[in-house]
């Protein structure tokens, strides 16, 4: 069984234990064909450089704690070369893997410390990319955006293969790479068994008989519209249309959507959960009549797939990474970004056509069920992987 070296810097730890719960489930299905060994970064204020082994039911996870620079996010690339660059060499030389897999590591400082360090080693490397946040056209600072597109190069070019999430981030590479480099491969989820919770009864009960109950699940940060899903529901009760709505996730937009729902007397209609569980959290969806997440900055997003899964319709985002995956009107319905009366618009249409929403969720599923299983996503790297083997 051939050796594979996982780096990310998206993956559950204890600080944090749901972020980047795809990542291990990927990981996990990648360890039942391959010796795994992870690294996986951190970058968590005020802490200060640190490294931690835990081992996994499969494999050994390397934990490297790399604060951000404070004075400039540019300079954490000398930070990176310090703090986590001694611990990738060392494991390379050590444990000599066949492959190195490094998966959604930023463009600066970890991926342009790592092309440097890869490039010394005559090993098979991989790159999976779920954005680009560091794309010179996304910089303001006109001095920044010449360092940037310096490092750019350095950073996409020189992989073996690179695998994104979404057709976007691949025309953006199409610079430094050559087109059949790069393989659009998506995100897959694994299948699950039902389990009860104390949260799924507590939801149940505080459901209210006859309400259209409304699913929406991630951070909280401004990019995923949170803010016109709380107005949306405002706006269609004041109509009449008797909508409860649970949004699970945190981040640092909780204080403010709080205040958001007390200020229009939502209390009754919206209840915000704390991030849960993945296990917890796939076995929620049942209990909604609609999954929403109305994010106009989304690479791909597991939750929409989780959702689809669960047999329940999905709304989601034009011209992001989901808008593909679904198929406007077919498998799910797609809104104009901070739209929010398109967002009313395609609420009020699934709860005013229930049979016409019900063929949505079964289209839904079964686009997931045959494009996106997490081992039929796996199978497709490992397609990848032997093809640049046996070259």
């Amino acid at each position: 069984m051939r050796k594979l070296l996982f780096i990310t810097d998206l993956f559950p730890d204890e600080v944090n234990p749901v972020a980047g719960i795809f990542v291990k489930q990927q990981v996990d299905e990648l360890s039942k064909r391959y010796k795994v060994k992870v690294i996986a970064t951190t970058s968590y204020h005020p802490a200060q450089y640190q490294a931690s082994v835990h081992p996994e039911a499969n494999y050994e996870v390397l934990y490297v704690n790399s604060p951000v620079n404070k004075v400039s996010f540019f300079l954490s690339v000398f930070d990176y070369f310090r703090d986590v660059i001694p611990g990738i060499r060392q494991t390379i030389k050590d444990w000599k893997p066949d492959m190195i897999h490094v998966h959604d590591c930023r463009h600066v400082p970890e991926l342009f410390c790592l092309r440097n360090e890869l490039d010394r080693n005559r090993i098979k490397t991989y790159l999976t990319l779920h954005n680009i946040k560091s794309h010179p056209r996304l910089i303001k600072n006109p001095y920044s955006r010449i360092l940037y597109k310096v490092t750019m190069f350095k950073s996409f070019s020189n992989w073996t293969h690179v695998f994104t999430v979404n057709p976007k981030i691949k025309q953006d590479l199409l610079s430094y790479l050559d087109e059949e480099k790069i393989t659009v491969i998506g995100n897959g989820i694994p299948a699950f068994l039902p389990a009860e919770s104390n949260l799924k009864n507590d939801l149940k009960s505080k459901m209210r008989p006859g309400s259209y109950k409304i699913l929406s699940v991630g951070n909280l940060v401004q990019e995923k519209g949170f803010d016109f899903l709380i107005e949306a529901v405002k706006m269609l009760n004041l109509d009449n249309h008797d909508i409860q709505l649970v949004i699970l996730g945190g981040g640092p937009m909780k204080d403010h959507l709080k205040q958001l729902i007390l200020d229009n007397h939502l209390e009754s209609d919206i209840a915000l959960i704390p991030r849960q569980p993945n296990e917890i959290v796939r076995n929620l969806y049942p209990l909604f009549d609609a999954f929403v997440l109305p994010s106009y900055s989304e690479s791909f997003g597991i939750v929409y797939l989780e959702a689809m899964y669960a047999c329940i319709p999905v709304i989601g985002v034009q011209g992001q990474g989901i808008d593909g995956a679904i198929v406007d009107g077919i498998n799910g319905l797609l809104m104009k970004p901070k739209d929010v009366d398109d967002l009313i618009g395609k609420i009020t249409y699934l709860k005013q056509s229930p049979e016409k929403a019900k063929e949505i969720a079964i289209a839904g599923e079964k686009t997931v069920k045959e494009n996106y299983m997490l081992p039929k996503i796996i199978d497709k790297i490992e397609q990848i992987y032997e093809m640049k083997e046996i070259e």
